[in-house]
């Protein structure tokens, strides 16, 4: 006969709250740390992108430098 295991005999729930926990934890210290403030502000902002500029998507690549 064959022998049924559940999700939550696997993975039980104080495992799950725990790691639950650990995960909020680090979000939120990655939140609570100050941006970078530099009083320098007239430098330009760069910002990039990737196309596609051979093979057969090549045409919607040739669109952005336009």
């Amino acid at each position: 006969m064959l022998k049924f295991y559940s999700f939550y005999s696997r993975y039980p729930r104080r495992k799950f709250l725990k790691h639950l926990g650990l995960a909020g934890v680090g979000i939120l210290a990655a939140c609570s740390t100050p941006a970078n403030n530099t009083t320098d502000n007239n430098q330009p902002v760069k910002i990039g992108a990737m196309y596609f500029l051979t093979g057969g998507f090549a045409t919607y690549g040739e669109f952005a430098f336009e």
